[in-house]
């Protein structure tokens, strides 16, 4: 064994000038000097000696070095393709081993805040594969700019799982600084990975939300076009968060004295509070975030829409908002959409509809900017404040989160720690960061449990009320006069830059297609199988086939690097899932393995596999683009056309229909409606206009309005039924599509999904799929709440029978679903609730309710005597109990129940009375006299009691 340290720094060093020419001049500087003393370990592998606070340590296992690489090659998987990050190296060890034994990983990034042991491990190990592997990525900065450093990463951090690790040897050395750049990294690769994960989910419908805004940007305002309107004006952040619930009914008082912006999803519960907030924002893209607003259609009160251009369309086509605001972050397609409405300013984006209250505030200038309802944690055990339609109350549990990996606790705003969600963790950072780069306002956190929001002052809400918002800004007018000097984009800008696109589409379309021609000819013949053996790299492949090659590389410069290359990063969005999958096949194609000349032919033919089916994807996208983009142009060219005649008196009425049609078809109903109440003004008989409003009001959840429109169109034209009847199936389809899963499904057993699925059978009645389900799922909950019932758990199974009860009593389409026994168990089991919470008039409210569907039902009865002898309303209860035993004996165990009960509360005359009524229905006469005959003893009745006793013994005799 040798007991020299090796020497390979020069060689490493000409390596790592050409690979990595930064970090050669950080080592090659004169201030980076060596830091540590290296010495062999006994197994002969070299190790290093350093000076901690803690005393000299080493920076690998003393006997083994390389035992470090067992640990990292357990976390990382074999065939991981992600992307490995790892913080401290030592001596580099594990980075040697997960290159080479990891070959599918994209890239391996290495922080380390000490050069100069970097320098050492130059000197006694051999980097030679290392240094020269394109997927190695080196930081030795002190103070590291982390996105920066990743950005040869980017797309991988996006697209494929990290792996983090931790060398906790270097730890010891720099604890602090270290676990200060964890928390930097980790923080930024779980703000690319949810960025990347949300894209990949909802790559494609994000850009189909984004260009229906297309049709009325002309219509709509930039957020920026407020920049700086309310400044010294404070503004109420209202987040949808548990604590809400205690400072909520304060909110009325400050009505004008600030503005008050708010996310969409507490619209319900300001409502119901009386407070109107002046704008809401949203950016939600799932069809479903509209059901959050869309029972407060008609309370709108001038409410203003701020709203990221993704946002599912139902919110801007379906709200009546008062007017609508967008805010474009730098995407490109982002970038595109606001340049075409005259913008100048794009934003970092938002994660939830809270970070865009605070973008908005800060864009009015408002100032101070007060978070309420902020709770970024589980407050109370809740996830929301009351009267938020879309929230998941399973997930808040205490039980449920103590389980939950994702679990984290963050330091709360009163002290301690409160329990939260890594998601959650996200958005605080989010909210951090914006209020450290905009310090010239004030921040005030009023949200009165929860974590602590970092740059904010924590007050109490009456404080805010008391001694902030006292002075009358009377908002309402301030926000009117803004609003009037607004100028809306033109619509000539609009067209002529979806003109230039579409001509740009084209131009590409056709270099595509040309050049998937062309592979698809290369890919075939390479296939032919003679000569494969001599094919080793590209010159040994025939003339021709070379220069079809090199036609087809100009052809690919053209595409993605051409005047027209554009469009791909509007479309990016979309390809994600392609272009992961292409990533993949490309790293494998590049790999040192493949590129052996042995390996040519078959790892030529992937690339030409790889490049097909990405082109595939691509021609798919853009034709979707371009149809989309093409009816866009002829929508805004005909609107055009339409308001150039719109006041002509001769044809009027035909234009005001044509305009209406062309909205209501393009399903922007709030664009439909002004122009359809016109309309009705001049001919109130329109059976299309009276079929739209009704169908209008019906996605407004103004039931009866949509009924008297309907009845009115029907009874001019009887064969409008059908277009009803349609109109109302689409919308079952819909609500179906959002609610249903199958029963081992998690969501089918979600609170939303129930919502969803009434919500559909309110809209059609007579949908057989929505019928269905909902009866399966009756059968369904009744078993779980007869099995919590019976493993006396009613709290688990409390919110599903609230629901039920509401929505049976707000819903009757979802009665005709069920059998009259369901029926009668829903009210029967909310009654029994209700009895738990002693509100025994309500109990007996429900009781009755279940009494009408199953008038015979023996467990009624028995329910109802309970709530009589609660009350001490014997008489009653007994003859209730009495017909209960009459339907079913097995209820006779009752008297003996009650008696027992009323014996241990010392209650014993109103027990022998129970015990009595037994006697006569019961068969164990001597176990009940021998109660009677206790209690009369208890009670000091000493003669009764003898008699009683002597009872019992002349019946043991017999």
């Amino acid at each position: 064994m040798t007991t020299e340290l090796p020497d390979f720094y020069q060689s490493n060093l000409k390596l790592l000038k050409k690979y990595h020419p930064q970090i050669w001049t950080l080592i090659e500087n004169e201030k980076s000097t060596p830091v540590g003393e290296l010495f062999l370990t006994p197994n002969g592998q070299p190790n290093i000696k350093i000076s901690t606070p803690d005393g000299i340590k080493t920076l690998h296992d003393p006997n083994n070095p390389e035992i470090e690489i067992r640990d990292a090659l357990s976390v990382v998987p074999e065939d991981s393709t992600g992307v490995v990050v790892l913080i401290g190296m030592g001596l580099g060890y594990m980075i040697s081993a997960l290159l080479e034994q990891r070959p599918k990983i994209r890239h391996l990034a290495v922080f380390d805040l000490e050069p100069g042991i970097f320098k050492q491990g130059l000197k006694v190990l051999d980097y030679s594969k290392v240094l020269n592997d394109t997927r190695l990525i080196l930081s030795f900065d002190s103070h590291p700019n982390v996105m920066e450093i990743l950005e040869p990463a980017n797309k991988a951090l996006q697209l494929e799982d990290t792996h983090k690790l931790e060398h906790l040897f270097s730890y010891q050395y720099r604890k602090m600084e270290y676990q200060t750049l964890d928390k930097k990294i980790f923080d930024y690769i779980s703000s690319k990975s949810i960025v990347g994960a949300t894209d990949l989910l909802f790559g494609k419908r994000f850009i189909e939300n984004r260009l229906t805004l297309l049709h009325s940007f002309q219509h709509h305002f930039l957020l920026e076009n407020l920049t700086g309107c309310c400044a010294g004006i404070p503004a109420i952040l209202v987040a949808g968060g548990p604590s809400l619930d205690k400072n909520i009914h304060l909110l009325p008082r400050i009505k004008n004295k600030a503005i008050i912006i708010a996310v969409d999803s507490v619209l319900p519960a300001l409502l119901s509070h009386g407070v109107s907030p002046d704008f809401i924002t949203a950016i939600d893209p799932q069809k479903i975030n509209y059901e959050k607003i869309s029972d407060c259609a008609v309370k709108t009160n001038e409410i203003s829409l701020i709203a990221a251009p993704y946002v599912t369309p139902e919110v801007h086509h379906f709200f009546p908002a008062s007017k609508i605001f967008w805010t474009f972050s730098s995407k490109k397609i982002e970038s595109w959409m606001n340049k075409m409405m005259g913008g100048k300013r794009l934003t970092s984006g938002s994660g939830t509809s809270a970070h865009l209250n605070l973008t908005a505030a800060i864009t009015m200038g408002c100032s101070p900017i007060i978070f309420i309802g902020q709770d970024l944690a589980y407050s109370e055990n809740k996830d929301h404040a009351s009267g938020i339609v879309l929230n998941n109350p399973e997930s808040s549990k205490k039980e449920t989160y103590g389980k939950d990996p994702n679990t984290i606790w963050l330091k709360g705003i009163h002290g301690g720690e409160v329990p939260s969600h890594r998601s959650y963790l996200n958005f605080k950072i989010f909210f951090e960061e914006v209020i450290a780069k905009n310090p010239e306002h004030i921040y005030y956190n009023a949200t009165e449990g929860g974590a602590h929001i970092t740059g904010t002052e924590v007050i109490t809400f009456q404080n805010v009320v008391n001694n902030i918002c006292n002075t009358n800004h009377n908002t309402t007018t301030h926000l009117k006069e803004k609003f009037l000097k607004l100028t809306p984009c033109k619509s000539e800008n609009i067209i002529i830059n979806l003109d230039k696109t579409l001509t740009n589409i084209n131009t590409l379309s056709k270099t595509v297609n040309k050049y998937d021609k062309l592979i698809l000819n290369i890919l075939r013949q390479a296939r032919k199988k003679h000569r494969q053996e001599f094919l080793r790299c590209n010159a040994d492949l025939p003339i021709d086939l070379q220069k079809k090659i090199h036609t087809a590389e100009n052809l690919e410069k053209n595409m993605d690097n051409g005047k027209v290359s554009y469009i791909w990063e509007l479309l990016e969005e979309a390809t994600m899932k392609d272009v992961k999958k292409s990533q993949r096949l490309l790293h494998e194609i590049k790999s040192p393995n493949a590129r052996q000349p042995e390996n040519f032919y078959l790892n030529f033919l992937k690339n030409l596999e790889r490049i097909v089916s990405l082109n595939r994807a691509r021609t798919k996208v853009l034709l979707f683009f371009k149809q989309r983009l093409t009816s866009i142009l002829n929508h805004q060219k005909k609107e055009k056309k339409i308001l150039q005649n719109i006041h002509s008196e001769q044809t009027r009425q035909q234009n005001l229909f044509e305009l209406a049609d062309l909205y209501f078809k393009s399903n922007n109903y709030v664009m439909a409606q002004p122009v359809l109440q016109q309309l009705l003004k001049m001919d109130p008989q329109h059976k299309e206009g009276l079929f739209y409003m009704g169908a209008i009001a019906l996605r407004q959840s103004r039931f009866d309005d949509s009924s008297i429109y309907f009845q009115k169109s029907q009874a001019i034209e009887p064969s409008m039924a059908n277009h009803i009847e349609k109109f109302r199936r689409e919308l079952g389809d819909c609500y179906f599509d959002m609610g249903y899963a199958p029963p081992h499904n998690e969501k089918s057993d979600s609170i939303i999904s129930r919502k969803m699925l009434f919500k559909g059978i309110q809209y059609c009645r007579n949908h057989p799929k929505l019928q269905q389900e909902i009866h399966n799922l009756a059968i369904r909950d009744l078993f779980k709440i007869k099995s919590a019932l019976n493993s006396d758990a009613l709290d688990d199974v409390e919110l599903i029978i609230l629901l039920w009860q509401n929505s049976l009593k707000n819903n009757p389409n979802i009665c005709q679903c069920l059998t009259d026994n369901q029926i009668a168990d829903f009210y029967r089991h909310h009654g029994w609730l209700l009895i738990t919470k002693n509100d025994l008039n309500s109990a007996l409210e429900d009781i009755d309710t279940a009494f009408k569907y199953t008038p015979d039902n023996p467990e009624l009865f028995a329910i109802t005597a309970e709530i009589n002898f609660i009350k001490k309303e014997f008489s009653r209860g007994f003859s209730f109990l009495n017909k209960a035993v009459s339907l079913d004996d097995s209820y006779a165990i009752t008297w003996e129940i009650w008696g027992d009960r009323l014996h241990s509360m010392e209650q014993f005359q109103d027990a022998i009375i129970f015990y009595e009524q037994g006697v006569m229905v019961s068969l164990d006469k001597i176990n009940l006299l021998k109660k009677i005959g206790d209690s009369y003893l208890k009670n000091g009745q000493l003669e009764a009691a003898r008699e009683v006793y002597k009872m019992v013994k002349d019946l043991i005799k017999n």
